[in-house]
């Protein structure tokens, strides 16, 4: 999908999720994943006050967001893009609550594909990786 139409579909989303009569309701894993098990989601709970008119705490299924990139980008700035982001966890939380959940330590748990070599070198020198 084009990345105008996805920032689109982001776009939309926050839209609706901030009309007085949009509601977050809880969701079994079970229900996205087939009843089949998939480790890709865990059990979350969405806090409340996340959304507006969201009072109270949410448990639904979450999956794991993973910045990702093309082959193509340098190692140089894939280093420096992972390593800028984890300078600057705090102001990124400021921009989204969601990223107050990001941690170091579980950085490279579960990744559904490669580590680009940049980012795998970042992760080496701060003994994520051995």
């Amino acid at each position: 999908m084009h990345l105008a139409k996805r920032l689109g579909l982001f776009a939309a989303a926050a839209i609706l999720a901030s009309s007085p009569n949009a509601h977050a309701n809880p969701t079994s894993i079970n229900i996205l994943t087939g009843g089949i098990g998939s480790s890709a989601y865990q059990s979350g709970t969405i806090p409340g006050g996340t959304y507006k008119g969201q009072a109270s705490d949410v448990t639904t299924a979450t999956i794991t967001n993973v910045l990702v990139s093309q082959t193509s980008v340098s190692d140089a700035v894939a280093y420096q893009m992972t390593k800028l982001l984890f300078e600057n966890l705090d102001r990124l939380a400021d921009a989204h609550p969601a990223a107050k959940d990001i941690r170091l330590e579980r950085a490279t748990s579960g990744l559904p594909i490669p580590l680009h070599p940049g980012a795998e070198r970042f992760y080496r020198e701060v003994d994520v990786l051995m």
